[in-house]
């Protein structure tokens, strides 16, 4: 056997000698019998023989144990594993080169001093209560990011791992692995930087349209509203001729200011949708009316065809419609020397009150070559660089139009064949409005008329610049209204002290004190007349920001005077406390005192015999009666607005159908009664005021 070659140990050749001497004495002495001696003798070297070979496992293992250990540590040493290990107090107890190395230290340099010496002393304490805590709350392993200083004085981000060692149940150290993450920090700290970089020049991008926007608007708005003016006045043909052309080669401009501004807010995200009630046939007719009239000017033949299953009146945003539609017929009218421009609308799809609709906007034009079919969508491109010599334009009409489809859930896609004409296939939903009565587009051209819808009204206009100041001030004296001029804030906050105004027309940027400030001024004061800002930064936050200021509304210049009138009219106050909203019901009726006299007449005609008819069927407990007498009389209410008036008549209506709670029923009759009452005499001194 193996094992009996191995040199016998010390205790055991001991051992074996004094097993011999007993033997030999035993024998001598005859004291045992021979056989038995013989056998105890050899189980005893078999015996020690086995102890023999299990004490030279032992040693083996033990060796093997000793080897394994230096190889571990001769690992740890030249790996790059980033490893040390603490006393209970915080000091070296073993520590592996790299990790030395990381410090600029040796490891015979660290081994028996404190962790904290290359640690900031602000952040030791922080460390300090941090793995505390770990040993507090026995947390397995924590992970934690922080700075070094090394030998030489340099910072290092490190990641590092901590493992709270134990035995027999005591906390004895630290075993902390770490690692290196200087590169990712710098590289996240660059990301980042990198991002407020790319968010500071959005913010400079947008500040700079602003800017612009109210550079170029100012003037803009006193060239349109003087030559707004001006063709008001007595004029011969010629000169009217002349106005015409500087209004038009203004509005031209301001169309390419608009297409920067919404291409800027497209891309931004900021472009908000509407979904209001239109008329559709309406709206393509009155949108491409003045087209129609340019394509025939340049002798093109021009053909526009609505399918009949098309319907009416639909949901959407008619503004940004228009947009589409004008930018896709002014490029066939511009690009199409001669020939015809066709515009085509049918039903793709419906279901439910959804329709699909369909678009064809066709040309004899140059058409466009196959390789740039796809480039004419993209910013500040045309399909060659003679065509931006000889037609103009900036390159954006195109990619702001797919951007509106594609807003709207639609699509914008092209055909064409160069010198052949080109076709534009346009798709975009809308919702039927199957509740707009067919009278609602008789009311809006009336809006167009002039009428004196501010008589009465006392204005004050902040505004700095004096052609803007002359345009505001005949605007304004037109409708009625008595103006007051302020060239600047301070101006503003002088005037209200000595006068009472009904609003406050408020420029934002003005030299010594803006708009901001002075809104800001004059709540502080406890001034709550109604400003309305008017500025020429058209981008979207702009009224958010006039609206935290405490302003009330915001138009943008150039200002549309219906626009301005209306705005007005919606936030001035009623002359006084009272339960009839004629503010309401001047603006729903513009102001024309004529009308609204026969609607108060009408008022007083038909209200206390509505109301008496109420009470009579209240007293004879026809609930049927009543109810159908209180559901007649909210379409009235709706007219002539009334405090309280809609919401008792409708509760009325409820407990007369339900005929159950008597009580509730002559109750919301004696209050709806006592309403009528008060109104009735608002109405008569109304109608006398007038």
């Amino acid at each position: 056997m193996k094992n009996l070659d191995m040199p016998l140990k010390k205790p055991i050749l001991i051992f074996l000698l004094i097993s011999a001497a007993g033997f030999t004495w035993l024998l001598i002495t005859a004291r045992l019998p021979l056989v038995t001696d013989i056998s105890i003798f050899l189980i005893s070297v078999i015996a020690l023989l086995w102890l023999n070979r299990d004490m030279g496992l032992l040693e083996k293992a033990k060796k093997q144990l000793q080897e394994g250990e230096h190889k571990y540590l001769q690992l740890i040493q030249t790996a790059h594993v980033l490893l040390y290990v603490t006393n209970r107090g915080g000091y070296f107890t073993f520590v592996s080169k790299h990790a030395a190395a990381l410090t600029g230290y040796t490891d015979a340099e660290l081994l028996g001093q404190h962790y904290s010496m290359h640690i900031d002393p602000e952040m030791y304490d922080e460390l300090m209560q941090y793995y505390l805590r770990q040993v507090r709350e026995k947390i397995p392993v924590t992970h934690r990011e922080f700075q070094i200083i090394t030998k030489n004085g340099e910072r290092k981000w490190v990641e590092q791992e901590v493992v709270v060692l134990y035995k027999d149940g005591e906390m004895k150290g630290y075993q902390c692995w770490l690692k290196d993450i200087s590169e990712r920090i710098k590289y996240e700290q660059e990301l980042i930087h990198a991002r407020k970089v790319a968010e500071d020049a959005k913010h400079q991008q947008e500040m700079f349209l602003a800017n612009m926007s109210h550079e170029i608007r100012t003037p803009m708005n006193g060239i349109i509203g003087m030559t707004n003016l001006l063709l008001n006045t007595s004029l011969t043909l010629e000169q009217k001729e002349y106005i015409q052309a500087t209004q038009q080669s203004a509005s031209n401009l301001l169309a390419i200011i608009n297409e920067i501004l919404d291409f800027s807010k497209i891309r931004s995200g900021k472009m908000a949708l509407e979904q209001i009630a239109f008329h559709f046939r309406e709206l393509m007719d009155k949108t491409l009316l003045p087209l129609q009239l340019q394509a025939q000017q340049k002798g093109l033949r021009y053909s526009l065809e609505i399918a009949d299953e098309v319907p009416d009146h639909l949901l959407g945003d008619p503004v940004r419609f228009t947009q589409i539609m004008v930018n896709l017929v002014e490029n066939a009218i511009k690009f199409t020397p001669e020939g015809s421009i066709g515009v085509r609308c049918r039903v793709l799809a419906t279901q439910n009150t959804q329709v699909r609709i369909g678009f064809e906007v066709s040309d004899t034009g140059i058409g466009i070559p196959a390789d740039k079919q796809e480039i004419i969508f993209e910013s500040f491109t045309q399909s060659n660089v003679e065509n931006t010599r000889r037609y103009g334009g900036t390159g954006l009409g195109l990619a702001i139009t797919r951007e509106l489809v594609t807003l709207q859930g639609g699509s914008l896609t092209v055909k064409s064949k160069e010198g052949a004409g080109t076709t534009f296939f346009c798709e975009i939903p809308f919702t039927k409005n199957l509740f707009l009565p067919e009278t609602q587009s008789k009311g809006l051209a009336a809006a167009t008329q002039p009428r004196p819808v501010l008589q009465g009204k006392m204005l004050l206009v902040a505004e700095d610049n004096i052609i803007n100041q002359r345009v505001a001030l005949n605007t304004l004296h037109k409708a009625g209204a008595r103006v007051d001029i302020a060239a600047d804030g301070k101006e503003v906050l002088s005037l209200v002290q000595q006068k009472e105004y009904d609003c406050i027309i408020m420029d934002i940027q003005m030299p010594e004190m803006d708009g901001y400030t002075t809104t800001i001024q004059l709540r502080k004061q406890g001034i709550d007349t109604p400003v309305i800002a008017m500025t020429a930064a058209a981008i979207k936050g702009e009224r958010e920001k006039c609206l935290q200021s405490g302003m009330n509304d915001y138009i943008s210049k150039p200002f549309v005077p219906e626009e301005l009138y209306m705005k007005i009219l919606d936030n001035t106050p009623l002359p006084g406390p009272g339960v009839v909203d004629f503010n309401h019901l001047r603006s729903i009726l513009y102001n024309d005192t004529a009308y609204i006299k026969e609607m108060l007449q009408e008022f007083l005609t038909t209200m206390p015999k509505n109301v008496q008819e109420i009470r009579e069927a209240a007293q004879q407990q026809d609930w049927k009666r009543a109810a159908f007498l209180a559901h007649r009389l909210k379409s009235s209410l709706g007219i002539v607005p009334i405090v309280n008036a809609m919401e008792t008549t409708r509760d009325l209506e409820k407990e007369a159908e339900q005929g159950t709670n008597i009580p509730a029923i002559h109750e919301k009759v004696q209050q709806l009664s006592a309403i009528m009452d008060a109104a009735c005499q608002e109405v008569v001194q109304e109608m006398e005021r007038l």
